[in-house]
């Protein structure tokens, strides 16, 4: 589905500034969590509502795809998240304050409504491929998280008894 996705949709390409070597995907993804990848050729005018706009296209291509293999965009599940970078002491940042593009609505295949879809920050972390990651690098989310499920499996452990030949009884 990607190879035929990348014969529609540019997707993200990323080159090095002498042109000597070029990389180019539209997305990744493992069963049914999938990330739509696109950038803007340097050429552009570089504006959210751009970005906006082709993530929009990327993703009906993506929701008809799924169709006719007979899947379906869960638009529920679904964000959308822009990164926009600017240089400090010549690194690149991922900036934090962009421009608001408007909504992003993508029409539901089974109810032929619009569905929003939400825009989410670059310091937010959501759950993708089974860990709590955010773009700008924070993983205390993902730090928390297993912080608290061990502190609470090993209490619950703690208080159940353990035979010589099995293991814990219902933890």
């Amino acid at each position: 589905m990607f190879t035929a996705l990348a014969s529609i949709c540019t997707g993200f390409v990323i080159q090095c500034i002498q042109g000597i070597k070029k990389f180019t995907t539209v997305g990744t993804g493992y069963v049914d969590d999938v990330t739509l990848f696109i950038s803007l050729h340097r050429r552009d005018k570089q504006t959210e509502l751009k970005v906006k706009k082709k993530i929009k296209q990327m993703a009906t291509q993506w929701g008809k795809l799924l169709y006719l293999t007979g899947g379906k965009l869960e638009l529920q599940k679904c964000f959308w998240l822009p990164i926009t970078w600017v240089w400090k002491h010549g690194e690149p940042v991922i900036q934090r304050k962009t421009d608001r593009g408007g909504e992003l609505r993508i029409l539901d295949s089974e109810s032929g409504d619009y569905i929003t879809i939400p825009r989410i920050k670059p310091s937010d972390a959501e759950k993708r491929l089974g860990i709590r990651y955010a773009v700008n690098g924070d993983w205390r989310k993902e730090l928390n998280h297993w912080m608290t499920f061990t502190t609470e499996y090993s209490r619950k452990l703690a208080t159940k008894s353990i035979d010589r030949m099995g293991g814990v009884s219902s933890v």
